[in-house]
């Protein structure tokens, strides 16, 4: 197969892994699997074109990025079509670049550490539900408390509180499951008998 049809074929991946596989779900824990796929694949893509053509390690390194970069590339741009045009917090009012990355929040807000002040901006600009990330909207209305943190809430904990992963307390458990587990031996500690004891 000739390297253009190898690019085509990895443009076509770069969509295909975007919409079987990375929409769903949070994928960021999978990282470290992630990337040594990626790098092998890519050794593996080197090994491969200079095996099928006669130019050497030179053209099959450069083959192999060319293919590496055609399936980033569709991969990205499926990404950011998606989160921009088809996400389903899409119609939340905030600043475009949020829609894209959550890194525009921590750009505007890194050097100056007033993360506080530049929300307030986003409230009074947009209103009081902010998209402040691709799958973030940020809540500045004091009436949504009880819909999010109630006990009846529909609502999980946000991403960052697995900071500590693979380590999981009953606090950053974001399963309710697991937080009623760690809440049931928590509760025989602070009954009226335990305590006493």
């Amino acid at each position: 197969m000739s390297t253009l049809l190898h690019v085509c074929i990895a443009a076509i991946g770069g969509v295909l892994c975007h919409v079987l596989y990375f929409i769903h779900g949070e994928v960021f824990y999978e990282s470290p699997r992630i990337f040594r796929v990626y790098a092998a694949l890519f050794f593996i893509l080197i090994v491969t074109e200079c095996r099928t053509s006669s130019y050497g390690l030179c053209y099959g390194f450069l083959a192999a990025t060319y293919i590496a970069s055609a399936y980033a590339l569709s991969l990205f741009s499926s990404i950011i079509i998606y989160r921009v045009l088809f996400h389903r917090l899409k119609s939340f009012p905030g600043p475009g670049l949020a829609r894209i990355s959550k890194f525009h929040l921590a750009w505007k807000t890194s050097m100056s550490f007033d993360q506080c002040l530049y929300l307030e901006k986003l409230r009074k600009e947009y209103g009081d539900f902010v998209r402040t990330g691709p799958n973030e909207v940020t809540i500045f209305t004091p009436n949504a408390i009880n819909g999010v943190y109630g006990v009846k809430t529909l609502c999980t904990k946000a991403s960052w509180w697995e900071m500590m992963w693979p380590e999981v307390s009953m606090i950053t458990t974001r399963s309710k499951e697991g937080h009623s587990l760690g809440r049931k031996a928590w509760e025989k500690g602070f009954s009226l008998k335990g305590i006493s004891n």
